[in-house]
């Protein structure tokens, strides 16, 4: 519903949490499929609204920003090869291993 299986796996997390803590209040259990089904809707509605919210957030900030380094192509390959050993250092964890 969200396009995406990591925003998914945090909408079925918050979810659980949601229920869990709902439960409590409630007087009498109801059709837990059901339930959970209105909760998970909701909360990838909300998901969605949230993300259109920020997409229609102005530019200019990072627009100044991109014409800020445009500037100076020093630091611009700066920026490049510090993204870029970044990005192979990052390739080189294994899978499941801590980042200490």
């Amino acid at each position: 519903m969200v396009g995406s299986v990591m925003d998914g796996e945090d909408i079925v997390q918050d979810t659980l949490a949601r229920a869990y803590y709902e439960l409590s209040a409630l007087k009498q259990l109801p059709a837990l499929r059901a339930w959970l089904f209105r909760i998970a809707h909701n909360r990838a509605l909300d998901y969605l609204r949230r993300y259109d919210e920020r997409m229609r957030e102005p530019l200019d900030a990072a627009l100044d920003v991109a014409a800020d380094t445009a500037f100076n192509p020093e630091d611009t390959l700066i920026r490049d090869e510090e993204l870029h050993a970044t990005l192979s250092r990052f390739l080189e964890l294994a899978p499941g291993s801590s980042l200490q």
